[in-house]
């Protein structure tokens, strides 16, 4: 089926999607429409995207965006995958989305990673100046 535009699923494929049951999903609606794996699961993609960001993005985004101010990318990864249902890699590239339309994010997680990246530093030369100690001492 080339033109997935006219195909209208039963509510139980939308349920599925919904629950986050996108396999169970493209099965009934392969048995409805007589859709190809392919097609069945492009289909329930287009829905996901075209539905759950479109609703669920507000909601998600003041505590995905808790997590981006805390400097957890993949804290607001994870969430954001909780609130909308979406894949891994939508849900990855919304995140990165949202923060490259808050500068203010933006900036506040560039200060944060460039703090971590002090204290690494830090950490690294300790562990390098006990080794040498202990070598010495040895």
């Amino acid at each position: 089926m080339d033109d997935n535009n006219n195909v209208y699923p039963s509510e139980i494929v939308y349920n599925h999607i919904k629950e986050g049951r996108k396999i169970e999903a493209i099965k009934i609606l392969r048995e409805e429409t007589g859709m190809s794996l392919r097609d069945a699961k492009e289909f329930i993609e287009k829905f996901e995207l075209r539905n759950f960001s479109k609703q669920s993005s507000i909601e998600a985004s003041e505590s995905v965006l808790n997590h981006l101010r805390k400097g957890s990318k993949i804290g607001a990864i994870k969430k954001y995958r909780e609130e909308t249902g979406m894949g891994l890699k939508d849900s990855k590239e919304a995140v990165e989305k949202m923060i490259d339309e808050n500068p203010e994010i933006k900036k506040e997680m560039e200060e944060i990673n460039k703090q971590q990246r002090k204290k690494a530093g830090i950490y690294i030369l300790l562990i390098g100046l006990i080794i040498i100690t202990l070598l010495y001492f040895l």
